[in-house]
């Protein structure tokens, strides 16, 4: 993020009055001796040198270097002519040119600030921050006043504050970064790593703060609206990521970030059609995204979330394979995969899905879910073999895992039904009922099993209750 500094150099340094003013000594002294014979090559240097500024105004960068490389070849002393060689070859990013021109300028001018900031500024772009650290300290020392030294400043705090981050001291990053925004409240940079570290310290709302407040000082920095984008995904604000991605796409549609948010609006936008109810669109939407992106998970994913949806298991189960092809470890797609089988009745092949969705990240949420799942396959294959015991293994191993779940308690309470062991059937409704007092078929089963051991009244009250709820199961 340092092409906003290396503007701000050349708008700064862009104009010089009078190329007088770099002469050398012995210029000066070919200049007394014989002004008349000098004012001719003088003033076609002074226009050769306006002519190359207005070719840097106007961003024709291949015209400014063949101009003041040929300036370089004419007046190898003028550490000015240099020094704008190197910022144009920086522009066309010949960066190893742009640094060797910048160190003929300072050996030249061992106290030329300008061309000092703009190798340091290369040297941060090369991930050269040590080295960077040191011309910034140059400039402090040659000129301890004006702007050049707040942007110093402001770059050596950013410098140290990412060497912090690096070592995971992020508070001490943080107090740097803050520090470098106070000196130049106008320059985005240090209030983006701002942001960059309160996501790495996983505060998201702060992150959100701060790179809004990036857009808002510079509308187009499309790493902000990256990055907000990415936060609000992930916290599944879907239409608030889908306008970040549009807006960095807007910004430059053809950078790598451009590219990445390209992919993701359609994807997006396929997501929040589909909570919205518009199926037909939502399918649109995805369809647009694999043409941009033919080997995409999620968005195969989310494909066959919609035909789930719609109950249409045959291209539900295609899109889940197709996800799976593209990233075996994709644990929704397996898990998503298990529940299509079971609906299927495929009760060995929900098994495996669930069994590969559980040790692919077996401590996670996701994780333990599938175990659970697959135990209660397990049990229903067992109880469909009569294997009773195993079931009952299965199911209780199910309510161990998740013993908040009513669904766990249920399939434990039938299997005690079918068993005849009616008093573990009543505990196992009563937890039922327990955790989710709206589930209406925990009661009938256990008014019969109060009836059949003679509590009558408590039978009757488990009927009013199921009637109270509005079931027409009586």
């Amino acid at each position: 993020m340092m092409r906003p500094i290396y503007i701000l150099i050349i708008l700064l340094f862009l104009w010089v009055p009078s190329i007088h003013a770099q002469e050398t000594p012995s210029e000066k002294a070919s200049a007394a001796e014989g002004e008349t014979n000098e004012k001719a090559p003088d003033l076609r240097l002074k226009g050769s040198m306006e002519q190359g500024i207005r070719l840097m105004r106007e961003r024709r960068w291949e015209e400014a270097v063949r101009l003041f490389e040929e300036l370089a070849r004419r007046s190898p002393g003028l550490p000015e002519v240099h020094f704008r060689l190197g910022v144009s070859y920086m522009e066309l990013n010949r960066l190893q040119k742009a640094e060797e021109a910048l160190k003929r300028a300072i050996r030249l001018n061992p106290n030329y600030v300008p061309a000092l900031l703009q190798l340091a500024g290369l040297y941060e772009e090369t991930q050269r921050l040590q080295e960077a650290l040191e011309a910034y300290d140059r400039v402090i020392q040659v000129e301890p006043l004006g702007e050049a030294v707040s942007i110093s400043l402001m770059k050596k705090m950013m410098i140290e504050g990412i060497f912090l981050a690096r070592a995971k001291d992020f508070d001490g990053a943080l107090r740097l970064f803050e520090g470098a925004a106070s000196l130049i409240p106008t320059d985005p940079a240090p209030v983006y790593n701002i942001g960059l570290v309160y996501l790495r310290k996983k505060q998201d709302a702060k992150a959100e703060e701060a790179f809004l407040k990036v857009i808002e000082l510079d509308p187009k920095h499309q790493e902000a609206y990256l990055q907000l984008g990415n936060l609000y995904e992930r916290h599944n604000r879907i239409d608030e990521a889908l306008n970040a991605f549009v807006g960095a796409v807007q910004i430059n549609p053809n950078s790598p970030g451009g590219r990445s948010a390209q992919a993701k609006v359609p994807l997006l936008r396929g997501i929040s059609l589909a909570r919205r109810g518009k199926t037909d669109e939502a399918l649109s939407a995805f369809q647009q995204a694999l043409r941009i992106s033919p080997d995409s998970a999620p968005i195969y994913f989310n494909i066959a979330q919609l035909y789930l949806g719609k109950g249409d298991l045959e291209n539900a189960e295609a899109a889940l394979n197709r996800t799976l092809q593209v990233d075996p470890g994709h644990q929704g797609a397996l898990m998503n995969l298990g529940i299509l089988y079971e609906r299927q009745a495929k009760l060995e092949e929900a098994l495996r899905a669930y069994e590969r969705a559980r040790d692919l990240q077996p401590e996670t949420p996701d994780g333990v879910n599938a175990a659970v799942s697959a135990q209660t396959v397990r049990g229903k294959i067992a109880v469909r073999a009569e294997k009773l015991d195993e079931a009952l293994e299965a199911f209780k191993r199910a309510v161990e895992l998740q013993p908040k779940n009513p669904a766990n308690h249920f399939n434990l309470a039938l299997l005690y039904l079918r068993r005849n062991e009616l008093s573990e059937a009543e505990k196992a409704f009563d937890q039922v009922i327990a955790l989710d007092p709206s589930e209406e078929d925990a009661y009938l089963p256990l008014a019969d099993i109060l009836e059949k051991i003679g509590r009558e009244q408590e039978a009757i009250e488990m009927y009013e209750r199921l009637i109270a709820l509005g079931s027409e199961s009586l």
